[in-house]
Order: structure tokens, then C-alpha cells, then sequence
């Protein structure tokens, strides 16, 4: 079974929507939001209704339309050169994001995409993503090597590295005939394994997509969808048919499990609101449909494929792409379908907490002819006050979901700082935005600290549980919110990881998750190694943090996870490094803005005696810095082999 874990990294909006027109988004389940897609007959988006067109009722009965919204996402396009270099991304993760942003799960059929349109798959592909912004976020899914996978960034070179992949996953499909890569021998057996295997790989083709439709029920973005690149299942109705030799009837019964399965999976999907787009890499399929000597394509069985396709779009409100002659077209369209999107909001009358799904409809007066797509419903939750034991389970169900949870804002950063027992003993800042009561009162309330570390299969490899009490007096009007920082150490494996972060709030009963990314580096290989480039503030500490004195062996200060500085502020940098030998490290620091360096020191390192590698610790005003956007890089040299690490940051 595919495993994968989410990772979300919150960016700048850049969609060209004004102030004004920024999309109000509400955590609460007391405030169901439909994003909602309307055409014509002819498939043609209708973008110029109002709220007054709108009818909503749940389970029934009408309901009061509180907030509307159009969302309107123009068409951009980026290139990439060069998807081996590292365009660097802020190394802070955040559990918020652009209110404009949409996500999306790219889902990589391997095993129903044969390897003779390796080519026309990764063409789609990377129209695709080079066809968002820079607000969305994606995550790739391979469904037969989840060690391919990539999880949710908006980093179009580590999505287009993903991609990179698609050659070495591909070997697995049946073609459009039903035949294996691999030819076995003639025989009762031998057919029996063949149509067994085609349906287990369709069964974990379909778990998966309903995996993921799952996953992005709690999705915080105000659009969400599924891109499912595949060739497609040849399995029809046709076959259901109940047979008298062996084999035909156990193909009829894999069949009537097939549209079982496909049924849960739409299902899912509708009551997520989670639109599935499958699309075809094929375009218009020819002879390189099959293996082998062809003189005319199977298109009964090609068109088996679509029909499937086109079930699953059609249930949950999405669209099939498929026999297309230009396929960047047709991604285009995909993309179009869900940048012109309505974002209708009401207050459940009557709210009822039955934690039951609660169906809602969504119609457009005076026009039966239009096709509404919206989601089906929402989950409410269940009645009753929380208690402590159910704060923490809250916390512990946020950990395991491969989704951040954003009901408290997060901000958080990882330094693999000093070599441990198992790889590198990692110093884990978080801070929580703290919502200050009405009235001024005080803030009195324990909160549930919590780390899972998850390897790309979705295997834990570290957890860390606490509670600490947090307390403050307001001082009125100056904020409306406080900032907590919490500080952790825990000794992780040399190995790229996903730390999940969680807090859990006692009084406000509310949960915060954040998916952090961290590539745990091996300190005893020989070549030179930057394990990581922390940044803190010089003088005295700007945030009482705890615990106080967390960091005492693996930082030399507190580590921040503000990235957008002040002129006026000087910045002390530490640079943990790892090599083999006596030889001095030539280390370059330098901030730049495009080809323009700003600032640059160099500096010797010597080893430290009886230990791999050393530090550098420098500070760094930014007086002379005018405001921007810069990259601050640090190079180090040994032995003719270098290492670097690169933080973005800003100044304001």
C-alpha cells in the first residue's frame, strides 16, 4: 500500500487579486464554505452571477448565504532551467497560507501508464506545473513508489525533481491489451496471475485516490482537487456477467469488485469536496497503446479506460481529459476549470453536533440548464465540551493526519546542529500565535506539545510529548495576539524526514499542526557537509522561550523563525560544518539580490581538534542593507570539494 506524508509550506499570494477581493476563509465548522465551479451546456464556465443567484439548503432546508465571493486566478506560466540546482525556498514552514492559494495532489498512476509514453507523460506533467502560480501548492503522489513521492510545497524545482522519477517508475502497467510487460506461458495458471494482478494494481490505484480525497477533507485552501495522470482501467460492465468457466467468472467477480471500489472512491471524494481530474498522457492513442506487433489500435478496450475516467470526474464534480490532439491544451482547460471558482459561506441553520456528514446542495435560480459543482456536505463535529483526555487525543489524531492543522498559527524551524547516537541532534524552534481574549483578560491555559518524525513511507523514526502552561497579561491595544516559542532537541536518523509539529490548546480547545521538512545530513562522511544555517537575533533575547536553556549544547543562541527583518537589526549566523581530515575550511558568506552581491566575508575554519568538522559563528548588520528580497549563501571549500546552503529572507 502507498504511503505519503504532506508537507505545506505557506508562500506570498501573487494571483493579482486586489485587496478588497481577497477571499475570507474560516477555520470554524460552525462556518461551512462551498467553493463552487458553475457552466453551461456546453461546458462553458459562467463567472458573472452574484450572490443573489445562489440557493444553498442542508438536508433540505433553505439556508442564509452569509458570504460570497468570486475567485479569480489568472493564467501564468514558469520555466525552470535547471531542475538539479536548489532554488532556495524560506527554510521556515508555516501552517498558513495565501487565501487565494488552491492545492493540489498530482497523482502519477505508474501502474496504469506503460513505459513506451514515458515521454508524453512527463510532457504533461510538467505543463501542468509550470502552468500554477507561485501561491499554490502541490503534492506528488506516485502510486507505486512512494519513495518518489513529493510532499505538498510550492517549490516548482522540487516538484519538477519528483518528475525527474517518472522513467524509473514506469515498467509496471498492463498495456491497452491486457498484457504485461513480461510474457508468461500459455495457460489456465498463467491467465489466472495476469488477471489477479491487473486487479490488485487497479485495487491500490483506487485506494489511494480515495486515500487522498480523504486527506484533503481537512484542507484549510479554499480550492482543492486531484490531477489523476493514468492511462486508465480496461474493466467493464460487459464483463460482470456471470460465466461458467472458471477464469471468466473470476474476471466478472474482480470487475464487480472494481466499481465497488470506485463507487467508495467518488463517494469520498463528493463529501471532501474534492474535484478529480483525470487526464490521459496519451492524447490521441495509437500503436504504442500496446506491446508488441499492432497494426491497429484496441479501441473498444481504450475506450473502457475513458469511460472510467470519466465516471470518476464526473462523480465528484471534476473533468476527463482524454483522445486530445494538443495536450498542453487540454492542461490548460484542467487549470481553468478551477481558477474561476465561487466561494459561498453560511452558519448551518440549525447547527446541529451529531458528527454526522450533512449533505448540502447548491442550485442557481432561474437556470436549470447550468451544471453546479460544488462539495457535497461537511462533517460536524461531535456534541459535547472537550475534555483534557480529549485535548490530547485531538492532538495525537493532528499528528497522525497528513494534513497541517491551522486552527493555532505556527511557525517553525529545524537545525540538525551536533552529530548524535542515531545522525544529528536537531534543535526544533516553534512558535505559536497565541489569540488574546476579549477584554484584556489574562491568558492561563496548558498547552499539548507534540513531535512525530516520519520517514518519506510514512515510518516514525522519533515523537516527543509535553505540556507546558503558558501565561500572560495583555497589555491592551498594543496586539491582538501573543507569541509563544517552544524549544526542542531530538536526536534524528541521517535521512530526509517530515517532523510534524502540534499544539494543542486546554482552554481555547483548539489545535495547530505544521509539517516541517528536514534532510537529516550523515556528519561521518568524508566529503564536506553545512548541516544547516541558523539565524537569531544579536542582544538580548527578544521572546521568553521554553524551555530556557534547551539549546545549551547544540545552539549558541535562540534560533528565530522571522524571516523578514528590520534595517535596524543585526543578525548573528551559525554554521555547523562536518569533514574528514586536518585540513582549514574556506567558508564564503555573501547576500545577494539577483546577480548584485550586497555584502560578503570570507573566513578559515579549522577543525576542531579530536572532532569531525567545525562552526562558524558570525553576526550581521543590516544597516547597509537597503529593503528587498535577498538570498543569504554560505560556500564552504575542502580538498577542492564545496558545500552550500542558501536562506532566503527579506528586509522591511
Amino acid at each position: 500500500m502507498t504511503r505519503f506524508t504532506f508537507v505545506a509550506l505557506a508562500v506570498g499570494i501573487a494571483s493579482g487579486l486586489s485587496q478588497a477581493q481577497q477571499p475570507i476563509f474560516r477555520t470554524s465548522v460552525e462556518f461551512v464554505q462551498l467553493d463552487t465551479v458553475v457552466t453551461d451546456r456546453a461546458g462553458t464556465l459562467i463567472k458573472t452571477l452574484t450572490q443573489e443567484d445562489f440557493e444553498i439548503a442542508e438536508r433540505g432546508r433553505a439556508q442564509a448565504l452569509a458570504a460570497f465571493q468570486f475567485l479569480s486566478i489568472p493564467p501564468t506560466h514558469r520555466t525552470v532551467r535547471d531542475i538539479t540546482t536548489t532554488v532556495p525556498s524560506v527554510d521556515v514552514a508555516s501552517n498558513t497560507h495565501a487565501p487565494a492559494a488552491r492545492q493540489w495532489v498530482l497523482v502519477i498512476d505508474d501502474l496504469h501508464i506503460i513505459e513506451t509514453h514515458v515521454t508524453h507523460t512527463k510532457n504533461v506533467v510538467q505543463e501542468f506545473l509550470e502552468s500554477l502560480p507561485a501561491d499554490d501548492q502541490v503534492a506528488v503522489v506516485f502510486i507505486g513508489r512512494s519513495d518518489f513521492s513529493q510532499d505538498f510545497t510550492s517549490d516548482l524545482n522540487a516538484q519538477l525533481r519528483a518528475v525527474n522519477h517518472i522513467k524509473e517508475s514506469l515498467g509496471f502497467a498492463y498495456d491497452a491489451n491486457d498484457n504485461p510487460q513480461v510474457q508468461g506461458g500459455d495457460g489456465l495458471l498463467t491467465r489466472r496471475v495476469v488477471i489477479g494482478e491487473e486487479h490488485a494494481q487497479a485495487e491500490t490505484t483506487a485506494r489511494v485516490l480515495k486515500n487522498v480525497a480523504s486527506v484533503l477533507t481537512k484542507s484549510t485552501f479554499a480550492r482543492r482537487a486531484l490531477v489523476w495522470v493514468s492511462e486508465g482501467m480496461t474493466y467493464s460492465g460487459e464483463e460482470m456477467v456471470p460465466k461458467q468457466e472458471f477464469v471468466e467468472s473470476l474476471q466478472a467477480s474482480y470487475t464487480q469488485d472494481f466499481f465497488e471500489q470506485l463507487q467508495a472512491t467518488f463517494t469520498v471524494a463528493r463529501q471532501a469536496g474534492v474535484p478529480v481530474y483525470p487526464i490521459d498522457p496519451r492524447g490521441i492513442p495509437d500503436c504504442t497503446a500496446v506491446r508488441g506487433p499492432c497494426s491497429i489500435p484496441p479501441l473498444r478496450k481504450i475506450r473502457h479506460q475513458w469511460d472510467n475516467m470519466r465516471t470518476l470526474a464526473d462523480e465528484t464534480g471534476g473533468k476527463a481529459f482524454y483522445s486530445r490532439e494538443h495536450m498542453a491544451d487540454a492542461v490548460r482547460e484542467l487549470i481553468e476549470d478551477n481558477s474561476s471558482v465561487y466561494l459561498l459561506g453560511y452558519y448551518p441553520n440549525p447547527f446541529d453536533r451529531d458528527g454526522k456528514f450533512h449533505e448540502v446542495t447548491v442550485t442557481v435560480k432561474g437556470h436549470p440548464e447550468y451544471t453546479v459543482r460544488a462539495r457535497a456536505g461537511y462533517m460536524a463535529p461531535k456534541p459535547g465540551p472537550a475534555t483534557t483526555v480529549e485535548v490530547r487525543r485531538t492532538l495525537e489524531e493532528a499528528l497522525s493526519a497528513p494534513l497541517p492543522a491551522s486552527e493555532l498559527t505556527l511557525r517553525a524551524f529545524a537545525a540538525p546542529a551536533v552529530a548524535g547516537t542515531k545522525g544529528m541532534n536537531t534543535a526544533i524552534t516553534l512558535h505559536v500565535t497565541y489569540p488574546i481574549p476579549g477584554g484584556g483578560a489574562s491568558i492561563d491555559d496548558t498547552l499539548e506539545f507534540g513531535i512525530v518524525a516520519l520517514d518519506h513511507d510514512g515510518k516514525m523514526k522519533g515523537s516527543v510529548r509535553r505540556s507546558y502552561h503558558a501565561t500572560a497579561q495583555p497589555v491592551a491595544s498594543t496586539s491582538s495576539a501573543v507569541t509563544y516559542t517552544i524549544n526542542d532537541v531530538m536526536d534524528l536518523p541521517s535521512q530526509p524526514l517530515t517532523l510534524r509539529i502540534g499544539v494543542a490548546s486546554h482552554t481555547l480547545h483548539k489545535t495547530g499542526v505544521i509539517h516541517v521538512p528536514v534532510d537529516v545530513i550523515r556528519p561521518s562522511r568524508s566529503e564536506i557537509q553545512i548541516s544547516t544555517v541558523a539565524i537569531g537575533f544579536a542582544g538580548p533575547p527578544r521572546e521568553d522561550a521554553v524551555p530556557a536553556d534547551a539549546f545549551t549544547k547544540v545552539l549558541p543562541f535562540q534560533p528565530t523563525t522571522i524571516r523578514t527583518f528590520s534595517p535596524s537589526d543585526t543578525l548573528r549566523v551559525f554554521v555547523p560544518m562536518f569533514w574528514s581530515g586536518a585540513e582549514a575550511a574556506s567558508v564564503s558568506m555573501s547576500i545577494t539580490q539577483g546577480h548584485s552581491v550586497i555584502m560578503q566575508r570570507h573566513d578559515d575554519v579549522t577543525p576542531i581538534a579530536g572532532m569531525r568538522g567545525a562552526s562558524l559563528g558570525v553576526t550581521l548588520p543590516l544597516v547597509d542593507v537597503p529593503t528587498g528580497s535577498y538570498i543569504l549563501s554560505v560556500t564552504a571549500l575542502v580538498n577542492g570539494r564545496s558545500a552550500r546552503r542558501d536562506v532566503a529572507f527579506d528586509v522591511r
